[in-house]
């Protein structure tokens, strides 16, 4: 009711346990919303978008439970969700792979080719530098063997650092110790 409160009403934000292995991540859209998500490793939930009220306010309790440790803003952003907006989401990762030979025009691009966490923010960037490589590499080669090897080189190169990166901060942002 009193719009997104400081200090992520300015831009995106980390809230991060002390060694619980819980971390918050806060998205704000404008002045009054922001999208937020806990985030745990654990076993792998269902995906789940509909929730009934008695779902919605038990999925609230546990966020609040799971993330006890954390300070203000936490607790007055959990409490001010819309029910419509809630969801379950695991958050899936796969590293970019080389085109096979034998798919004769088949070629993957973006999260077709590879997928970061959805909280990496860099999905469609990458699957937009993905296109233009992929359309440079037709236009300078004079197979498509030798355009789609060509950009699998500079797609691998330019995600396998992305990926790396997302998992460091995986890594600090849920440490157990």
């Amino acid at each position: 009711p009193s719009g997104v409160p400081k200090p992520i009403n300015e831009d995106y934000g980390l809230q991060m346990s002390s060694g619980e292995g819980v971390c918050c991540i806060y998205n704000p859209f404008d002045k009054e919303r922001v999208a937020w998500a806990v985030s745990t490793v654990g076993p792998e939930r269902e995906l789940k978008t509909d929730f009934t009220a008695q779902e919605f306010s038990a999925l609230k309790q546990e966020a609040l439970k799971t993330a006890s440790m954390f300070q203000e803003p936490f607790k007055t952003v959990v409490e001010a969700t819309i029910p419509n907006t809630a969801f379950i989401r695991p958050a899936k990762e796969k590293f970019a792979f080389q085109h096979d030979a034998q798919l004769k025009g088949v070629i993957f691009i973006g999260d077709a080719n590879h997928i970061l966490s959805p909280f990496e923010y860099l999905g469609a960037n990458l699957a937009l530098k993905d296109g233009c490589d992929l359309a440079e590499q037709i236009c300078r080669n004079t197979s498509m063997d030798a355009a789609v090897s060509s950009y699998d080189r500079l797609s691998i190169a330019r995600f396998e650092p992305v990926f790396n990166f997302s998992h460091e901060r995986i890594g600090f942002g849920h440490c157990t110790g």
